[in-house]
């Protein structure tokens, strides 16, 4: 069991699709970081992940918790 595990994570702003069925697996004792260029969808992840915005589809779970969006807006 991974720490975070991501599956199949989508994430749209109207027209505009930044997160297209992104999959992550970060196990125990590890750790990552997010590298890519602006509007790759990095910040997006992370605020899904801490359930400050909801995602359009996809699971997460921390710890072997699902992570559930505290969120009204998307």
């Amino acid at each position: 069991m991974g720490v975070l595990e991501i599956k199949q994570l989508y994430k749209n702003f109207g027209s505009h699709e930044v997160l297209t069925g992104l999959d992550m697996d970060v196990p125990e004792h590890s750790i990552y970081g997010f590298v890519g260029q602006n509007g790759a969808g990095k910040t997006t992840t992370m605020k899904i992940v801490l359930g400050l915005i909801k995602s359009n589809s996809g699971d997460i779970t921390v710890c072997g918790e699902k992570a559930v969006s505290a969120a009204v807006k998307s």
